[in-house]
């Protein structure tokens, strides 16, 4: 992991995200969304609806350079 020093004190910001994500039926995507160095809780929604982590279905992962 990158050392980027204490949190900053603000509220999360999206910095880079994709504007759209073309998927192909009962294949896995990825879809990589950067936040400002802010301590912030992630939740992603389909539909209105909150995402579980639902093993092979549905997974919040934290690969090691700092994504969610």
């Amino acid at each position: 992991l990158l050392d980027r020093g204490p949190y900053l004190q603000e509220a999360p910001v999206i910095i880079d995200k994709p504007d759209i994500v073309f998927v192909i039926e009962n294949q896995s995507v990825t879809i990589s969304v950067t936040l400002n160095h802010v301590n912030a809780a992630v939740t992603w929604k389909r539909k209105g609806v909150t995402l579980a982590n639902k093993p092979g279905l549905c997974e919040m992962t934290m690969p090691d350079d700092n994504q969610h």
